[in-house]
């Protein structure tokens, strides 16, 4: 008995659903959906939880896991009720929701990390505070979003050929997901912050619930009707007060910030203003006291200390400093040493917005000794310049505890080395609670194998300190005598409290970090963490 071919015809049920056409526009659509969903959420996060690995993995992992969840369920769905009206009703569910994320995770996070909680308390919570946050503000519309999936290639294959529509409906939703990824960085995000960018791909994802709807059987009434409720709901969020932001953690919030790069804010309490980037707990990149040149101490101060100790002076010293931030350590070292032959500044700052409040909120002069290069990577910028250069400042941090690897690497050192004037020297800032810290002792091992010996001077009362190398051995600014200028002499004889400075020679049993393998990260977050969970515990037993 010879058996039957099976009919073309497209089965009962699947003919209810929109064919290949309106599926892979639907697919597009829904595909620029989820990747719009997880950048821009991730921009939303950053005002509370930063942008630290940690928190990309939480937001990467609820992504996958919740589209996973969303197809495995979707494909039972679809097998039960393949429907364009069940298709429409979970993109516009999508699109309700898309658009509430930045208002979920301000309330939820504003609960989870209370503001005025330092970095050492608050690291331990961020963890897993974010990996909750993601999974109630972001996995409901990414479940419904990976639910679609099955729906869209069922109607797809209605003529049978299933692994075409699967390769179509894929496809689809890639070019989607790559519309959803650029446009957000490079247009929305930019133009018309993280909030109403998570707005806009609520619309878009509520066009394709209506493409959906319209090839139903109910047509252009049922999508008619879904574009009109669902812009009854998202058009209120477009106008509603902004919800991305945090408060100041003391006085008031001058200006915020939604740059390509970062979220900044400018905060001021009485007569200090500071910078704040990112989550900002008890951090600041730029400061400003009113009426004074110095901050009061902070690691700014520091590197006034240097300039008289390199260079010649027949000649201004060329600075340059990697990190220029709002312009603190340019706009001291211009004061402290307007008398010639005084210094020219290069500044190399990646974000044009935050260096541009250099001028607006931190007294940053317009002075022809004064040079700053936006848009360009630090790393970048040293490795391209022919410049030579007397001093090197290194303050490049993403978020607050993370010195970014390449900018702490052997390579960068020897990078760095060759950018050295005779006589030049490095200063840069790390992190740490102590000169022993795993991440300390890494990045001055590495500077070491490039500059034999390195020296740590400890920033009083803070968690910072300056890593000092030169190509004739580390300076000592405990050696200025008179050629400090008077503002700092507090400073210079701080660094000859006991074990305020310390040398160290490298040593080859030690860790040397490298651009193919740098663990600089890990090693901060682990320091952090395990300082963090401490200082919980003594905090929740009163000490």
């Amino acid at each position: 008995m010879k058996s039957r071919c099976p009919s073309s015809a497209p089965p009962a049920a699947a003919a209810r659903l929109p064919g290949a056409a309106p599926t892979a526009a639907i697919a597009f659509l829904a595909g620029a959906g989820v990747l719009a969903l997880e950048i821009t959420g991730a921009r939303v996060f950053i005002p509370w939880f930063g942008s630290s690995i940690l928190v990309w993995s939480n937001i990467i992992g609820v992504t996958l896991g919740a589209v996973a969840a969303g197809n495995f369920l979707g494909g039972r769905l679809a097998e039960k009720r393949p429907s364009a009206a069940v298709l429409a009703l979970l993109l516009a569910a999508a699109a309700v929701l898309t658009a509430l994320v930045p208002y979920e995770v301000a309330f939820l996070a504003d609960r989870y990390l209370p503001r005025g909680l330092e970095l050492g308390s608050a690291f331990a919570l961020i963890g897993r505070a974010s990996l909750l946050v993601a999974m109630v503000a972001l996995g409901p519309p990414l479940v419904l979003l990976g639910a679609a999936t099955p729906f869209l290639v069922r109607g797809a294959a209605r003529e049978g050929k299933v692994a075409r529509a699967a390769g179509l409906i894929s496809g689809a939703a890639t070019a989607g997901s790559l519309a959803g990824t650029w446009a957000p960085v490079y247009w929305l995000v930019p133009a018309i912050g993280s909030r109403l960018t998570c707005v806009a791909a609520g619309f878009v994802l509520l066009l394709g619930s209506a493409l959906a709807a319209w090839c139903g059987r109910r047509g252009r009434a049922a999508a008619a009707a879904l574009l009109l409720g669902g812009a009854a709901l998202l058009g209120p969020l477009s106008f509603a007060s902004r919800a991305v932001g945090r408060g100041a953690e003391a006085g008031e919030v001058l200006v915020e910030l939604e740059t390509r790069y970062q979220y900044a804010r400018v905060e001021r309490d009485g007569k200090l203003t500071a910078l704040r980037l990112n989550e900002g707990l008890g951090s600041f990149h730029s400061l400003a006291v009113e009426g004074q040149l110095l901050t009061g101490g902070a690691y700014f101060d520091y590197y006034g200390l240097f300039p008289p100790l390199c260079g010649v002076a027949e000649r201004p010293r060329e600075v340059l400093i990697l990190g220029f931030a709002a312009g603190t350590i340019g706009r001291q070292l211009l004061a402290l040493y307007a008398a010639p032959p005084g210094v020219r500044v290069t500044g190399v700052e990646v974000d044009a917005e935050v260096a541009a409040l250099g001028e607006a909120y931190f007294s940053l002069p317009l002075d022809e000794r004064l040079r700053v290069v936006c848009g360009e990577d630090a790393r970048v910028f040293l490795d391209r310049t022919e410049q030579t250069f007397d001093l090197v400042v290194v303050d490049t941090f993403a978020d607050q505890i993370h010195i970014p690897f390449q900018m702490c690497s052997q390579e960068f050192f020897r990078s760095l080395r060759g950018r050295l004037q005779g006589g030049g020297l490095l200063a840069a800032n790390i992190s740490g609670f102590s000169m022993e810290d795993a991440p300390v002792r890494a990045i001055r091992n590495t500077a070491a194998a490039v500059f034999g010996r390195v020296a740590l001077l400890r920033v009083e009362g803070g968690r910072n300190f300056v890593l000092c190398a030169g190509l004739d051995g580390p300076p000592d600014p405990r050696a200025l005598g008179d050629r400090c200028p008077a503002e700092l002499a507090p400073l210079a004889a701080a660094a000859r409290a006991p074990g305020a400075y310390r040398v160290f020679a490298y040593d080859p049993g030690e860790r040397v970090l490298t651009d193919d393998r740098s663990s600089i990260e890990l090693l901060s977050d682990r320091d952090l963490l395990s300082r963090s969970r401490r200082q919980l515990v003594r905090e929740e037993a009163g000490e």
